[in-house]
């Protein structure tokens, strides 16, 4: 694909938009199903991420729990 494993120097985490520090590098990020890749992620970040299951069903739950407390939700 062309693409370096390793995060070019100055790449910040897609995610929290940060620089890779030590302790919690930069990975390459890629989607389990079609094998492509999405970004350079902290590895904390790209943990979370598959915590919450890899997919936006999963992001949808936790936003409409963090939303419980001002009564509002979001609809896929």
């Amino acid at each position: 694909m062309g693409i370096p494993y390793k995060a070019p120097k100055g790449t910040k985490c897609h995610i929290c938009d940060k620089l890779g520090k030590n302790g919690d590098q930069l990975v390459f990020d890629h989607c389990h199903q079609s094998k492509e890749f999405r970004g350079y992620l902290h590895n904390s970040c790209n943990r979370s991420l598959g915590v919450l299951g890899d997919n936006i069903e999963g992001i949808v739950r936790v936003l409409n729990y963090l939303l419980i407390s001002e009564n509002k939700i979001i609809k896929q």
